[in-house]
């Protein structure tokens, strides 16, 4: 009977030391497995602020040709930048991404351009031939006043 206990016994150690040898391996494998992970999380952070920058000057460089064709075009652009909350923490400040530039609102005041007006014309004299009825172009002016100075 003491020899089964004994057989018992050992078996149960040597099912411990096996235990603890998968239990090595285990953390040994998934050591591997985490410094791999970090690895390609370094990488890809890497890719992702890389393609950022690259969007950022894309972007830089497309909004710059955009001003410049309101400048030549008499606008004026006005742009707007969102606000950022008192209570934004520093996480959430660094997460805007692209410089802020989402985050623009852009508004164009234009100067000089003309804005279509379309208008009936019921009557018009001094003419001296007949016109056919048709689509013509109307030269116009707008007055201050009637009869007085051009605006």
């Amino acid at each position: 009977m003491e020899s089964q206990i004994q057989k018992v016994e050992e078996e149960k150690i040597n099912l411990l030391k096996k235990e603890r040898e998968s239990e090595a391996e285990l953390m040994v494998q998934s050591g591997q497995i985490g410094l791999t992970i970090d690895q390609l999380e370094r990488e890809n952070e890497f890719k992702v602020k890389e393609r950022e920058r690259a969007l950022t000057k894309l972007y830089a460089r497309m909004n710059s040709k955009f001003k410049y064709r309101i400048y030549m075009a008499d606008g004026h652009l006005v742009t707007q930048q969102r606000k950022i909350k008192k209570f934004m923490d520093e996480k959430q400040k660094e997460k805007m991404l692209f410089d802020g530039i989402r985050d623009q609102k852009l508004k164009v005041k234009w100067i000089k351009t003309p804005q279509a007006v379309s208008c009936k014309v019921l009557l018009a004299r001094c003419l001296r031939d007949k016109v056919p009825k048709g689509e013509f172009v109307v030269r116009a002016s707008v007055l201050d006043r009637l009869i007085q100075n051009k605006m």
